[in-house]
C-alpha cells in the first residue's frame, strides 16, 4: 500500500490487508488512544490525546509496533529471573507502560478524558483468546483492525459496515459478521457488541440499503454500495 505525505510516495507501514483509503496527510492531525480494562466494553482506564501524526500510518503504526508481541498477565512470578521486556501485568500495567513509551518529552502527548474524541481515536483492550487487540476509526467513518482480532470463530464468511441509531436516536458506526442480508434486515454478529447476534432494519440505516458497506471476513472489499 502507498501513501502520499507532502507530496511525497511512500510505503505505508500498516500493509495492504486493512484496506486503508489513501488521502494526503496532516502531520497536525489529532488523535485519542483509550486502554481498557479488559474487554471491549469494559472500563476506559487511560486515555491519551496526540497531537499530530494521528492518522493510522502515523499513530496507528506507532501504537502497533508498541503492542506487536506484547503480552499482558495476570500477576508476576519470576523468582530470581527478570521479566520478559514485552509483558505487561494487567491493563493498567500496559497503560503505564503505554504513557512511558510514548511520552519523551515536554508537549505532543497529553492524558485526556476517557470521554473525548478527536479526528483519528483508538481502543486497546483483550479480545478474544485474551490476545491484545488495537482498533481505530476516524471521524470520516475508516475503520481498521491494526492489530489482533476482533471476531470469534463464528459462521459468516462476509462483514457489513453501515450506521445505525440507537435507542436515543444517535447514530453509530456497525460492524457485523453476516449471516443473512434481505430486503428488509441485516442478520448477524455484531462485532462492535461482543459478536451478539442481532438483526437491523434496513429501512432504519442511515442512507438505506445503498449505503452498506460488504466485504469479506479478511476484510477485502468485495462491495461496496453508494
Amino acid at each position: 500500500m502507498v501513501i502520499t505525505v507532502n507530496s511525497r510516495t511512500e510505503k505505508s507501514p500498516i500493509g495492504e490487508k486493512n484496506r486503508i483509503v489513501n488521502k494526503t496527510k496532516n502531520m497536525g492531525t489529532r488523535s485519542i488512544t483509550r486502554v481498557h480494562d479488559a474487554g471491549k466494553d469494559s472500563k476506559v482506564i487511560l486515555a491519551v490525546y496526540r497531537q499530530m501524526d494521528g492518522y493510522f500510518e502515523g499513530m496507528g503504526a506507532d501504537l502497533t509496533t508498541f503492542l506487536t508481541d506484547m503480552t499482558v498477565v495476570n500477576g508476576i512470578n519470576f523468582g530470581r529471573s527478570r521479566p520478559p521486556a514485552r509483558m505487561a501485568n494487567g491493563m493498567s500495567c500496559l497503560a503505564a507502560q503505554l504513557v512511558a513509551h510514548f511520552k519523551t518529552g515536554i508537549g505532543g502527548i497529553y492524558i485526556a478524558d476517557v470521554g473525548d474524541a478527536e479526528e483519528y481515536n483508538y481502543d486497546i483492550y483483550i479480545g478474544p483468546n485474551d490476545q491484545l487487540v488495537l482498533e481505530g476509526r476516524n471521524d470520516t467513518g475508516e475503520h481498521a483492525i491494526l492489530l489482533g482480532k476482533i471476531d470469534k470463530e463464528l459462521d459468516y464468511e462476509e462483514i457489513a459496515e453501515f450506521v445505525y441509531p440507537d435507542a436515543n436516536g444517535e447514530s453509530h458506526w456497525r460492524v457485523v459478521g453476516l449471516v443473512e442480508k434481505n430486503a428488509e434486515y441485516v442478520i448477524g454478529y455484531d462485532l462492535d457488541d461482543s459478536a451478539k447476534f442481532k438483526k437491523y432494519r434496513i429501512d432504519k440505516v442511515v442512507g438505506g440499503d445503498s449505503k452498506i458497506t460488504v466485504k469479506n471476513r479478511n476484510t477485502e472489499l468485495i462491495g461496496w454500495k453508494c
